[in-house]
């Protein structure tokens, strides 16, 4: 009702404001799609390629971490159960969604380091916690020395391959 009385001009004028609100808008957009794109160039060119010793090295790391898997198997009797496999679960789930864009990525080492770090620490104070629950009791050498090595030797592998995996994942991302 209040737009009714309204004199063409006053229509124009409003249109025109809205077109210049929609212009804006759209420079805006391309602008920051435009920024995204040199600063993705400018991360792709700062990645190291993935070299043949590197795809050497994670199968290396995987042998160590089947072999780990069917050491622990067989020597099983120190470890709690339902601990271990509430740590392995979450190892899991924090390797597999370990965000490579909000750490440092110019190296497929550099994404080994911090996924496997970060999995580890994740795996290993759940472990912890968990077990601390069970029994009440932790020691030093057990829960801060032994199940991180322990852990480190099974998911070593893995977070190798996760890991090259996410880089190239985010090359060919950056690439295009």
């Amino acid at each position: 009702s209040e737009n009714t009385f309204l004199k063409p001009e006053d229509i124009i004028e409003k249109l025109r404001i809205k077109n210049d609100q929609k212009e804006n808008e759209i420079s805006n957009f391309i602008n920051e799609k435009n920024k995204q794109k040199i600063k993705n160039k400018n991360n792709f060119m700062l990645m190291k390629p993935v070299s043949m010793f590197n795809y050497f090295v994670i199968c290396f790391l995987l042998v160590i971490s089947l072999l780990s898997i069917i050491v622990i198997i067989n020597n099983f009797y120190e470890i709690n159960l339902t601990a271990f496999i509430v740590a392995i679960i979450i190892g899991i789930i924090s390797m597999l969604t370990y965000n490579i864009n909000s750490s440092k990525h110019t190296s497929l080492k550099d994404v080994f380091n911090n996924n496997l770090l970060s999995t580890i620490f994740n795996t290993s104070l759940i472990y912890n916690l968990v077990y601390d629950s069970i029994y009440e009791k932790l020691t030093f050498r057990y829960g801060f020395v032994q199940m991180p090595i322990i852990f480190i030797l099974i998911f070593i592998g893995f977070v190798a391959l996760i890991s090259l995996l996410k880089y190239k994942n985010l090359i060919n991302k950056l690439r295009g």
